[in-house]
């Protein structure tokens, strides 16, 4: 396998670590009521910790794969050579471009925790000395932190998924069980993700127009869409 590879491989993995680590928690006194909502939102929220470190198993895999194919053969464990599938050539397009809208989507994310500074939660809350974000990404849309994470989720999926990835080259999703398990879980993550994002879009601009009223409304007038400009 190629280390040309492995760059684009680890910068997607680090984007999609930084989309699902909280960069800040509220204090109990702080966070709104939850509402039926919002508890789906935390469960979300506990799974995509755990998504955060199976995540990073392919990526072992395949750096190990691939040094593996620059050292004497007798160094290399016959489990890792019976895994590590065939040496694969460098990266190519499509690879390239899922990684990198990967690792984008992450980075957004992080402009987002630090655009918000404090006030970026995974809790709905409103903190003390509480005020209206509206520069950076915000200027241009009302959630640019879930486009970011969209970004990251979509990429990192078909990036694992195209053709020279450790997980089609190794033969692992040959198997019928490994393959269901996978694309039942991507499914699963996949759909509470995008319906937990919509109704937490709906109840974060609740929140910040109750809390904010005509600043908030003159913003939203203003940034109309709420992940992508012109769209959506």
């Amino acid at each position: 396998m190629s280390f040309f590879r492995l760059p684009f491989v680890i910068g997607a993995a680090a984007g999609f670590h930084i989309s699902v680590t909280a960069p800040e928690t509220p204090a109990n006194h702080e966070r709104v009521k939850a509402s039926s909502s919002e508890i789906i939102i935390q469960l979300m929220v506990k799974l995509l910790s755990l998504t955060k470190l199976i995540s990073w198993a392919p990526v072992v895999a395949e750096t190990v794969a691939t040094i593996s194919f620059h050292v004497a053969p007798e160094l290399v464990p016959s489990l890792v050579q019976t895994a590590r599938g065939p040496p694969t050539t460098s990266p190519g397009v499509m690879f390239i471009i899922a990684s990198v809208f990967a690792l984008a989507g992450g980075l957004l994310r992080l402009l987002c925790y630090r655009t918000l500074g404090r006030l970026f939660t995974f809790q709905l809350s409103v903190r003390k000395g509480h005020s209206l974000v509206t520069t950076g990404p915000y200027a241009y849309v009302r959630h640019p932190s879930y486009t970011g994470f969209i970004m990251c989720y979509i990429g990192i999926i078909a990036m694992h998924s195209l053709p020279g990835s450790w997980m089609r080259e190794s033969g692992m999703m040959g198997f019928a069980f490994i393959r269901a398990l996978v694309w039942s879980w991507v499914l699963i993550v996949g759909t509470i993700i995008f319906a937990g994002i919509a109704w937490r879009m709906e109840e974060e601009d609740r929140m910040l127009q109750r809390a904010f009223g005509e600043e908030w409304e003159s913003w939203a007038r203003k940034v109309k869409y709420r992940m992508l400009p012109g769209f959506y």
